[in-house]
């Protein structure tokens, strides 16, 4: 996944590349905040464009970090493909109410 081929042909144009560099320098002060991961475990990690045999294990460790940051922090893992809105619409429609629901406390 190259940052030029994420800006300019993959569906969200943005450069995942350049987000997660510009976020590292906030690792460790992130707000408190609610934080839902629909993970999916349809995913495939191991036929990736990375190229990287490790990926897999490394991918999930790293998710599972991300969430634990948050408060409340939860990684629910889904069946569905990585693009899952329109194959579990409700799921998402629940976890996006979830912690609009868990922020207003």
């Amino acid at each position: 996944a190259l940052s030029e081929a994420d800006e300019t042909e993959r569906l969200e144009r943005i450069s995942h590349f350049k987000v997660l560099t510009a976020g590292q320098r906030f690792i460790g002060e992130e707000p408190d905040i609610p934080v839902t991961y629909l993970a999916s475990k349809r995913e495939g990690y191991d036929d990736n464009d990375y190229g990287i045999p490790a990926y897999t294990s490394q991918i999930l460790t790293l998710q599972a970090a991300y969430v634990e940051r948050f408060s409340p922090g939860r990684l629910i893992t889904v069946d569905a493909p990585h693009f899952m809105e329109p194959v579990i619409p409700d799921q998402i429609d629940a976890a996006v109410r979830g912690v609009v629901e868990a922020a207003s406390r």
